[in-house]
């Protein structure tokens, strides 16, 4: 089952507009194609805004901003940097702003990254060892590795935090006023507040 802070917002906007909302968990790139092309999707909920997804998408008002970062074993003396990942496999999310960063380095063709289906399923990868380091959210990162009991250290993360909101398809203006009227009324609650302390307080 899908968790993570995202999901825990998704479950308060889910009450706000008492409605249920069916949650899909699949490869980044295959969600992205869906809600762009075709009719399988309505939205895609903790998507970072950028300028060039905001001429494809249409954005509500952020409800955080957060780092993506690198991580790998804290045990693995070897792995210290991002040259240290040249010839190496990682896995974890794909078309972030780690991605470019990578690109800014001049080493994003010299690593390989293996996209998955899941946060879950790539901190277990790193976990066994298959994989030498891990692309995610800075604080879900921590997050999953206290819940596998995974040892963890960052090697490098995003240089700015990046605005996170709903998407919704383009032309689809109602659908993403009314998430936006949710996020308003919640951004300022307790409720809100409370979570967002204990899932992004690292």
């Amino acid at each position: 089952m899908a968790n993570g802070f995202d999901v825990q917002v998704l479950k308060l906007v889910e009450k706000q507009l008492n409605t249920k909302i069916v949650i899909k968990q699949q490869r980044w790139s295959d969600v992205v194609s869906q809600l762009r092309f075709t009719n399988k999707l309505d939205c895609i909920f903790g998507m970072e805004i950028s300028k060039r997804r905001e001429q494809s998408f249409l954005f509500t008002r952020p409800y955080y901003r957060r780092k993506i970062a690198i991580f790998a074993l804290e045990n693995n003396k070897q792995i210290n940097s991002l040259k240290d990942l040249i010839g190496e496999n990682i896995t974890g999310d794909r078309h972030s702003s780690i991605e470019k960063l990578l690109q800014d380095e001049g080493l994003i063709k010299q690593i390989r990254i293996k996209e998955t289906r899941s946060k879950e399923e790539s901190i277990k990868l790193l976990k066994t060892g298959k994989f030498v380091a891990m692309i995610a959210p800075k604080a879900v990162g921590f997050h999953l590795a206290k819940q596998f009991d995974v040892n963890v250290k960052v090697i490098s993360e995003s240089p700015e935090s990046t605005p996170v909101a709903i998407a919704v398809k383009k032309g689809n203006a109602s659908l993403a006023n009314q998430f936006d009227k949710a996020l308003q009324t919640l951004l300022d609650s307790e409720q809100f507040n409370t979570l967002k302390y204990n899932w992004l307080n690292k």
